[in-house]
């Protein structure tokens, strides 16, 4: 039941609520310049808290609210790995359901959406299987092996494993220590 009801909070990530309830609920001094919704994050974790979830779930919840689902495209691998790396590959599955549910409520064709379902599920389903490296961790370098290169410890080392890690998301293929080391 939890999946669900987690999966039914994403749905409502664009409410807005009127400047007059905003002060009723403790938003005292709430000067409107423009119309300002509550940002639906901090509902959540409200409602999510006083139902007494586990904070593990509200941060997951939390988390999964960040992306704009509208605007993910899930007929590419490499989308799919770069939305894996922000919100991490055991999240994906719930990630793609909430993307299903916005195909399925979209004005296209039902086969079109069905094409579009089919093909962004055996993306997911590969990508799952080939497991590729969606963080610094799944990198074949670590910051060990830039410091024996000669790298100072600090934001440098971070940097590089950053563009390392945004190489690999577009070509997962490369994370081999031996090509990586060649990149730098």
């Amino acid at each position: 039941m939890a999946k669900n009801l987690e999966i039914s909070f994403l749905g409502y990530k664009n409410i807005t609520i009127p400047i007059s309830e905003m002060r009723e609920n403790g938003f005292k001094n709430v000067i409107p310049l423009e119309p300002a919704p509550i940002p639906i994050k901090e509902i959540i974790v409200k409602i999510l808290q006083r139902i007494k979830f586990k904070n593990a779930v509200i941060r997951k919840v939390t988390m999964l609210t960040q992306e704009n689902y509208q605007d993910i495209d899930f007929s590419k691998k490499m989308n799919i790995r770069n939305l894996a790396s922000r919100i991490g590959m055991e999240n994906l599955e719930d990630a793609w359901e909430l993307k299903k549910a916005l195909i399925k409520e979209s004005r296209s064709s039902e086969k079109s959406k069905s094409v579009e379902i089919e093909r962004a599920e055996n993306n997911i389903r590969e990508t799952l299987q080939e497991r590729p490296p969606v963080s610094h961790k799944d990198l074949a370098v670590n910051g060990k092996d830039l410091i024996e290169l000669g790298y100072k410890e600090g934001k440098e080392i971070g940097q590089v494993l950053k563009e390392l890690l945004n190489l690999v998301l577009e070509k997962p293929e490369l994370n081999q220590k031996e090509k990586l080391l060649k990149i730098i």
